[in-house]
């Protein structure tokens, strides 16, 4: 006989579930016989009963009736049916409410018995005490310690939290199937009616991912004409068709040729039929679905064998119940909601193609990440190191992101060297580095590191890049053991690259004598910035250093981004204030270069200072 009855709205499954699994079995140890809570499977009415009649007969029976109240029951006339027959009912009424839904909207329900916040730790006391009192309602509750029903009274608690917290909608899998009107159906049966669906609506919503793996599995002409159709309506100017996609960032190639098709064909039409393309690292779902129109919904089980594993289910549900499209619509739309807000939609092939596909290093990095964090003990030093890492890690991928990164650590010469390297590296015909330099800068890097920056401009210059190095000679200096010495092995390395055979590369390295206070005006106040720059964008590097007056390690390095893609002053508030970093950096680039000395505007001093630096007089030439 049934003594606890749990009315909730089917969309608040998870939570119903949780309630009855944590507060009701485990914290006041009643059985599932006595609970009647249709979400969870244990407490579901018989197959074959009049369900309706069932529960008006177990309300009306029922000793206890616990209403979680949320926006959902609010609105749900089913709900609203079962808080009538509460009433009518002798069975002492706990209302429970969850937020964002207040005491007073809970209405007339607030006159009954006594009203708590679902996650009011106090109020589940209390609703326990009365309970388990000796004076109350006779439930069949098993006498449990403090500890145990703490704990799993703070269980429930967590679960709600991330229920109520999640950016992800709670899944609408939960639906009894059966009851709402699903049909199984193999894939092949499933495309084909997909097909003929897709010729009568003007929208498509898509969760995909396993169809993809599906597709490369075999050559199957039932998928290809699935996704053919979808092409062919975007490509329709006659007709009207959007389609919007969400899916993962790991792509394989037979379907990423797919989303470009759809693309071009979308820009054909001037984009009067549009597709748009959702990318998130995880669905964080266990099925898959696509929504077409208000006519249909089709479901796709999935499972993850291994993280490159992902294994299709042979079989799809369909529903054309309108309730259940209107639900599976609301999900999409939800999920759609939050990534256009993480700027993770893709709306034309231009942007498609600076996106797509995303770099294999990167996912696979990623996917090592999740794994390693997996194994972490909580609590521990070498969690609260890795917490400090990723947190840098993530800083630095936003300011990547909104166009600006600062790397705020003191870090030495041969590191800041070794990020220039990278940008080098990727130089090709056309791009352009320009930088200031001063000895202050060089003195303090290993070899190996002046090796590794100086392979990076090979390779750049190899790539037909451009280069171009002004290198400041302090005058006050000119005599100064040390600084020949080192000075010495800068020009020797530069030379080498000016020396080589290919003299076709475009490369120069420039000197520069500046008198001393001069020379220390420029040090201080310009430092060793660096201008990057390639046919999509642009980057200032600007070191700042400590105030020791050593010039040895930039404790701030900025790293402005500008890309010269269209409306990027629209999209990044940092862009007006990285183009004038630029421009000001490159104004006073171009005026130093204007000064550069020719050999015949060389001093005496001058002259004896590149002997010394055992500068062959043959080689001058090469540096002004």
């Amino acid at each position: 006989m049934i003594s606890v009855f749990v009315s909730h709205s089917v969309k608040d499954c998870f939570i119903a579930k949780s309630f009855v699994k944590h507060i009701l079995n485990l914290g006041l140890g009643i059985e599932n016989k006595e609970i009647r809570c249709v979400s969870a499977p244990s407490n579901k009415i018989p197959p074959g009963r009049d369900w309706r009649n069932s529960l008006q007969k177990d309300i009306k029976s029922c000793k206890v009736i616990f209403q979680i109240i949320t926006q959902n029951f609010l609105e749900s006339k089913f709900c609203q049916y079962e808080v009538g027959a509460a009433w009518l009912s002798e069975a002492y009424i706990f209302p429970l409410i969850v937020d964002p839904i207040s005491f007073s909207d809970a209405g007339a329900l607030i006159e009954v018995s006594e009203i708590v916040k679902i996650n009011d730790s106090s109020g589940l006391d209390r609703i326990k005490d009365i309970l388990c009192s000796e004076e109350g309602l006779t439930l069949k509750c098993k006498l449990v310690s403090t500890t145990e029903w703490n704990s799993s009274k703070e269980w429930f608690i967590k679960d709600y939290e991330t229920w109520l917290n999640s950016e992800n909608p709670i899944s609408p899998i939960d639906i009894d199937l059966e009851d709402k009107g699903f049909r199984l159906l193999g894939i092949d049966d499933a495309l084909k009616l997909s097909v003929k669906i897709l010729a009568t609506v003007k929208t498509m919503r898509v969760v995909g991912i396993g169809r993809q793996y599906y597709g490369e599995k075999k050559d199957d002409s039932n998928l290809s004409n699935y996704l053919n159709t979808i092409e062919d309506k975007l490509l329709n100017k006659d007709s009207s068709f959007d389609c919007y996609r969400l899916t993962i960032m790991d792509l394989k190639q037979p379907f990423l040729n797919h989303l470009r098709n759809c693309f071009v064909n979308s820009k054909t039409t001037n984009y009067k039929n549009q597709f748009s393309l959702g990318i998130v690292d995880d669905l964080e779902m266990k099925f898959t679905y696509y929504v077409l129109g208000t006519h249909a919904v089709f479901i796709n089980i999935y499972y993850k064998e291994s993280e490159t594993k992902i294994v299709d289910s042979p079989s799809c549900l369909i529903s054309r119940n309108k309730e259940i499209v209107d639900l599976f619509t609301k999900h999409f739309d939800r999920v759609w909601e939050r990534e256009i807000k993480k700027n993770a939609v893709i709306h034309n092939l231009e942007e498609f193609e600076k996106r797509i596909p995303y770099d294999a290093k990167i996912i696979s990095s990623q996917k090592a990440i999740n794994e390693y964090v997996k194994q972490l003990h909580h609590n521990t030093s070498r969690s609260a190191f890795a917490i400090s890492e990723i947190s840098q890690l993530e800083y630095r991928l936003r300011g990547l992101i909104n166009y600006f990164l600062k790397i705020q650590y003191k870090i030495d010469n041969g590191k800041f060297l070794n990020i220039i390297s990278n940008f080098l590296q990727q130089l090709q015909k056309g791009d352009g580095y320009e930088t200031i330099s001063f000895f202050e800068f060089w003195q303090n890097i290993q070899s190996e590191s002046v090796t590794e920056f100086l392979d990076a401009n090979r390779k750049a210059l190899e790539n037909e890049a451009s280069l171009f190095r002004i290198y400041l000679i302090d005058e006050g200096r000119l005599q100064d053991l040390n600084y020949i010495i080192g000075n010495t092995q800068i020009f020797k390395e530069h030379l080498d690259i000016l020396k080589l055979k290919n003299r076709n590369w475009n490369y120069s390295f420039k000197i520069q004598f500046v008198e001393e206070s001069q020379y220390k005006t420029y040090k201080d106040e310009y430092r060793n910035f660096a201008i990057w720059q390639t046919n999509t964008e642009k980057v200032f590097f600007n070191p700042k250093w400590d105030k020791t007056g050593l010039y040895q390690h930039p404790i701030e390095t900025q790293i402005a981004f500008i890309d010269k893609t269209v409306n990027v002053k629209v999209q990044h508030t940092n862009y007006a204030e990285n183009q004038a970093k630029f421009d000001k950096a490159t104004i006073i680039f171009r005026g130093i270069k204007e000064q550069i000395q020719t050999i015949g505007k060389l001093t005496t001093q001058h002259k004896e200072f590149l002997k010394n630096c055992k500068v062959p007089k043959k080689d001058w030439e090469l540096l002004f």
